[in-house]
């Protein structure tokens, strides 16, 4: 068993604390998330950029996950 696991079990304000780490490792995800999209809506998927792949490559596996 893990603390973080025995904090929650326990309640009070150890199980508190690891739900406040969670929701903000959570917003953490979300904004690199937002800032990922930002940054692939810059790109011209009209030029080049690799011979391999290509802007929808990158559009299916960002939907796939």
């Amino acid at each position: 068993m893990t603390v973080s696991y025995a904090d929650v079990l326990r309640g009070g304000p150890g199980c508190t604390g690891r739900l406040a780490e969670l929701l903000e490792t959570d917003a953490l995800a979300a904004r690199i998330t937002c800032e990922f999209t930002e940054v692939l809506i810059r790109y011209d998927c009209g030029q080049p950029y690799s011979i391999i792949h290509h802007c929808e490559d990158c559009k299916r596996h960002i939907l796939a996950n």
